[in-house]
């Protein structure tokens, strides 16, 4: 990806609030891409993030046409909802 100012100390600001909300996270993994203006009809911007928590790995993708930090926190705020969903889960076990 082009090297988008302060892209990547946003990430580890994320990653790093996700961790401290969610304790059992194992891994996190994110990729972004700059794509290709109309590469196959998608957006240019693309995150994916993928996030390993008790045994479970989510993936999560996000794209967006103007704004590479727009979906990085609409991937983060995915994984959000996403992680909070398996808590309860778990916990209802």
């Amino acid at each position: 990806m082009t090297t988008v100012p302060g892209l990547q100390e946003r990430i580890g600001e994320r990653e790093a609030r996700l961790r401290a909300r969610y304790r059992d996270v194992a891994g996190c993994r994110v990729t972004t891409e700059d794509r290709p203006p109309r590469a196959f009809e998608r957006k240019r911007f693309n995150v994916r993030l993928e996030v390993s928590i008790a045994g479970h790995d989510l993936v999560i993708n996000r794209e967006d046409d103007d704004d590479p930090q727009r979906a990085l926190d609409a991937a983060f705020a995915a994984a959000e909802r996403q992680l909070g969903a398996l808590e309860r889960m778990l916990h209802e076990r």
